[in-house]
């Protein structure tokens, strides 16, 4: 298991998030730190999705996985290991070409569920993980992130973006109190001079 660690976020975001989570916590039954894994995993996606429109940027589209240049697949059957890898916008394997479910096809002899049957290394990571639950977290992190987002613009709350100011009801200035509204602290009394 990789070790926990800390990133710092503005009191406003984890504010934002705390109340967010208090709202629907029946309906999501996740952690916080967990609803940050996936908004951290649903933006790195975004990112990448950035990235495969240009020219460096390159890698293969699964459905709603984007997997970069230089991940490795993999396939376990009874008797051997096969590992392709993602090299430009292909999956290559044994110098073809082929989508996962024809990798699979080809190293299992038949046709069987591509999500459940391949494991995934990501280019930067030292453990495989199965091709389903990079989905899963990858469609978890894009629901959570749609959903605050829905729920940021009901509450007139500003998702932050890059470049621009964020207006938030903790910026908005204090309503004035007149004086006659202001109560004086218990066992006090005030006087006026004039």
């Amino acid at each position: 298991m990789l070790p926990r660690v800390s990133l710092d976020v503005s009191g406003t975001t984890a504010l934002l998030l705390l109340r967010f989570m208090e709202r629907r916590a029946s309906t999501l039954g996740i952690a916080a730190n967990e609803v940050a894994d996936h908004a951290i995993l649903a933006w790195i996606n975004a990112q990448q999705d950035a990235c495969s429109h240009t020219p460096h940027g390159q890698g293969y589209r699964w459905k709603s996985l984007f997997l970069p240049e230089g991940t490795r697949l993999e396939v376990r059957t009874r008797d051997q290991t096969y590992r392709a890898r993602v090299v430009g916008n292909e999956i290559m394997h044994e110098g073809r070409a082929l989508s996962p479910n024809q990798f699979v096809s080809t190293c299992a002899g038949a046709a069987r569920n591509a999500w459940r049957e391949i494991s995934l290394l990501l280019p930067g990571e030292r453990y495989w993980k199965a091709a389903y639950l990079l989905r899963k977290e990858a469609e978890q992190a894009q629901k959570i992130a749609l959903e605050m987002a829905a729920s940021a613009a009901a509450a007139g709350t500003a998702v932050p973006v890059a470049g621009r100011p964020m207006q938030h009801w903790l910026f908005k200035e204090p309503r004035e109190q007149r004086v006659s509204d202001r109560r004086s602290p218990r066992g006090t009394t005030e006087f006026d001079d004039h």
